[in-house]
């Protein structure tokens, strides 16, 4: 975009951003408040792991007044699996505001400041319904109910079909990855909005492999694997923070397999984790 430059270490120490809460108290003293706005936030883990029911649940507490832990703002969601998580998103809706949650929103009113983009054919096309999306949040600037929160869920699903070990796909991939970060990261000093992608993870075949040591400084695990956050090196330098969500033996205290939410890195938190479960108003510790 034209006329927009990505922050500078001095812009970002100069400038205090909001928190959108998770819609947990325990999720969100674990983040410190939740997730920042004027940052770039990866959620990354194995299929199954919630990542995108904390996407949809931090598109219904972001609508919360800020003195909630919302952000007072409508969520622009853009999806590339299908089917679109619609009505999933509903009945997270219809239970929150059944159970009486403090952050929780009429369904009908939440569903409208709610807006889902489908791209399912490539990563060109992703870069370009990103920059429409940055056109419309330019256009929103004034509007009190402005979105405050951009989704992609997921980034690294548009990347699956391109060859690697081809000179060209890889040349492709690395541009496309530097276009699509340096918008989102644009977007979210520019704008002030909480940005948040989701990632899919890799195992690790052989820990001893230097692009594994140069990408991760100790493997991961979920599900009794060792994994790796897929899209290399250049993207995870790319982020603020990087939350991966994992699986586990069942606790005492919870039932079925236990899901786990760590920090793997970012500006102002410890690296700390804590366990959370899924049931049909959303996530929670």
């Amino acid at each position: 975009m034209s006329g927009i430059r990505a922050p500078s270490v001095a812009d970002l120490l100069r400038t205090t951003s909001l928190k959108c809460s998770l819609g947990c108290p325990i999720l969100d003293r674990t983040l410190s408040g939740g997730i920042p706005t004027r940052l770039v936030t990866e959620i990354v883990g194995e299929s199954t792991t919630a990542k995108t029911q904390l996407c949809l649940q931090l598109s219904l507490t972001v609508q919360a007044p800020i003195e909630l832990g919302g952000l007072r703002g409508s969520a622009l969601y853009i999806h590339t699996e299908s089917p679109a998580p619609v009505a999933r998103l509903r009945s997270m809706a219809e239970a929150r505001w059944r159970y009486r949650l403090e952050q929780a929103v009429e369904p009908s009113e939440a569903l409208e400041h709610i807006f889902i983009e489908k791209v399912l054919t490539s990563a060109e096309d992703l870069f370009e319904t990103l920059t429409r999306a940055g056109e419309l949040m330019a256009r929103q600037a004034d509007n009190p109910s402005r979105i405050r929160l951009l989704v992609v869920d997921s980034i690294s699903n548009l990347f699956r079909d391109l060859d690697v070990a081809d000179a060209t796909d890889l040349s492709e991939r690395s541009n496309l990855l530097y276009r699509i970060a340096r918008l989102l990261k644009e977007y979210a000093y520019v704008y002030d909005v909480a940005v948040v992608v989701t990632n899919h993870v890799m195992d690790c075949v052989d820990l001893n492999a230097p692009t594994t040591k140069a990408t991760i400084p100790f493997p991961y695990h979920t599900s009794g694997r060792s994994v790796m956050p897929a899209l290399g090196l250049y993207w995870g330098s790319s982020l603020n923070l990087r939350i991966f969500l994992s699986r586990h033996e069942a606790s005492d205290h919870l039932k079925g397999p236990a899901r786990r939410l760590q920090v793997l890195f970012a500006p102002n938190l410890p690296l700390v984790k804590c366990e959370f479960s899924v049931d049909n108003w959303g996530v929670h510790a």
